[in-house]
């Protein structure tokens, strides 16, 4: 086996079918990996270690947990996939016992750890996830559904303020990290994400930008409660296509309403407003007037990206 280091961290992503952020995570947290660095600190991979990766990928996708397998060499990595070995009792955790990982396993152990309060058990339980699961099943099946279920858990009592705080900050770090290693191309069409001014909730325009990125757009996340003049601005300096706006709550604002129509006159008329999101709904009389277009779920908006994408 060739072992010079001359695969960059881009390439491995490509090669073993894992992201860079989890490529990364598993380097800093497990040390299941160690790249050779160049002068200007690039990360460089040999073949033995894209190998060691895609060992690593397949034993998570046994149901494994990357903690427990992380310090296995190859050879053990290997034996562990076929059947032929085991991980020594003492390295086993009672919450990561192995088993054959689905959406409806993964979303368990998350509100799991959230009511344990177990804030680096859920990055765990996501890092696995983004290795077995699609992004749009990653996405539409397990990360909102897990905040809906933190939700109405909060509102019925069984959660408090501060699970809900620890989830949403978890997941939040978690979508900003996976969102910046996503590249694009640079003569993709461009888009800017936000929230109105007001909108302070930010997870619904990460995960919308976010799906925006993997379905071909250059993304500009300009983070939440921005007033209309920053808004068009930031468009038209980016030459955007699209703005999209994430409105979660309230229902009722009125002062959105002004916003909104005054994001529609600042923007020039080539410029479309997208607009989603819990409270979205309540505003629909608004979203009329400035001819944005809706839409309610995510497959929805992947659709109607990848049709105006090509248009």
């Amino acid at each position: 086996m060739n072992d010079e280091a001359k695969y960059p961290i881009k390439a491995v992503s490509k090669l073993t079918g894992l992201s860079q952020h989890v490529i990364r995570a598993w380097e800093k947290r497990y040390q299941a990996i160690q790249p050779t660095r160049t002068g200007t600190n690039r990360r460089l991979y040999n073949e033995e270690e894209i190998n060691r990766l895609r060992l690593l990928k397949e034993a998570i996708a046994q149901g494994h947990n990357i903690g427990n397998v992380a310090n296995l060499d190859s050879e053990d990595l290997k034996n562990l996939i076929t059947g032929n070995g085991s991980i020594a009792p003492a390295q086993t955790q009672p919450e990561t016992a192995p088993h054959k990982p689905g959406v409806s396993n993964y979303l368990d152990e998350l509100i799991a750890a959230t009511q344990s309060l177990d804030n680096k058990r859920i990055e765990r339980i996501l890092l696995n996830a983004s290795v077995t699961l699609s992004q749009p099943l990653l996405i539409d099946q397990l990360i909102i559904p897990f905040l809906q279920k933190i939700g109405e858990m909060w509102q019925e009592g069984s959660l408090r303020t501060f699970h809900e705080h620890l989830a949403s900050a978890v997941i939040r770090t978690f979508l900003a990290d996976l969102l910046a290693t996503i590249k694009t191309p640079s003569h993709a069409p461009n888009m800017v994400v936000t929230t109105p001014s007001g909108q302070y909730h930010e997870i619904g325009a990460l995960i919308v930008a976010l799906t925006s990125a993997s379905v071909g757009w250059q993304v500009t996340y300009l983070g939440p409660n921005l007033p209309a003049e920053e808004i068009s601005a930031a468009a038209m300096e980016k030459n955007a296509r699209i703005v999209l706006l994430s409105i979660v709550f309230p229902p009722d604002d009125p002062h959105l309403k002004l916003e909104l129509e005054r994001i529609r006159v600042l923007l020039p008329d080539n410029i479309s407003i997208f607009v989603g999101g819990r409270a979205s709904s309540s505003y629909l009389e608004t979203f009329k007037k400035i001819n944005a277009t809706v839409f309610k779920e995510i497959r929805e908006l992947r659709t109607n990206l990848e049709s105006y994408h090509s248009s």
